[in-house]
């Protein structure tokens, strides 16, 4: 069975690490759960957008198998919730731009850059506006599908 290296976990797993070591007392969450109930309070929720190819694939052929790497573009939305979702999304877009950040993700996941934050309103289940920060971040990361040639035999 084949599979790819890198996965939308991965990244997500990356990104979660990364917002908790410069935001260390907040939630941050998956979006696009259903039936599951929003945090309370201050919360970030991440929510995979899009991947797209950024160049053609690069074949290595081994003695006993080929490794064949897609380097791709991924975009995730960042919705940064409560009183201080302005302060959380111009400092995640601010390192997110800094070389800082591409030091503190794995080197196959890097973040390329963000964009200017914006302010969206959310109207919740009380039908009441709670404040909302909207950020687009976008990733260069290569997933690698390894073949072995015994995969290949008739």
């Amino acid at each position: 069975m084949l599979t790819v290296s890198l996965t939308e976990s991965d990244i997500l797993t990356a990104l979660r690490g990364f917002i908790l070591s410069v935001i260390p007392d907040i939630e941050v969450v998956k979006g696009l759960d259903n039936g599951v109930a929003p945090p309370k309070g201050q919360y970030i929720l991440l929510t995979p957008l899009f991947a797209c190819r950024l160049a053609t694939n690069t074949t290595n052929y081994l003695q006993t198998h080929q490794v064949i790497t897609q380097p791709q573009k991924y975009a995730m939305q960042i919705d940064c919730y409560g009183e201080k979702s302005s302060d959380h999304a111009s400092l995640l877009t601010t390192l997110l731009r800094d070389e800082y950040a591409c030091s503190q993700f794995p080197e196959n996941i890097q973040p390329l850059y963000a964009d200017d934050p914006k302010l969206m309103p959310f109207v919740n289940a009380e039908q009441l506006y709670e404040k909302r920060w909207v950020i687009t971040v976008y990733f260069q990361y290569n997933p690698v599908v390894t073949i072995s040639y015994e995969n290949n035999q008739p």
